[in-house]
């Protein structure tokens, strides 16, 4: 399973990715909500994991553009 783990604070981004890499997923890191969207609209992953405040784009303005494309509705966040 591909997890894209989006969040601006680094301590939670990583115990994040180690936490579900541990369990033998793959990871897709974001810091900020621009990168998380183009992450997610190229790499279509199965789960992401989604902080709501980060700069540059709100987790819920990123949520609400993946959800209008149709490519990208389906994916779980």
């Amino acid at each position: 399973m591909l997890i894209l783990v989006a969040d601006d604070n680094n301590d939670g981004r990583q115990l994040l990715v180690d936490i579900i890499s541990s369990m033998g997923h793959n990871i897709l890191e974001a810091a900020n909500g621009v990168d998380a969207l183009v992450l997610a609209q190229t790499q279509l992953p199965d789960l992401i994991i989604l902080d709501v405040s980060m700069p540059g784009m709100s987790g819920f303005d990123v949520c609400a553009q993946l959800k209008s494309d149709e490519k990208t509705q389906q994916i779980p966040i």
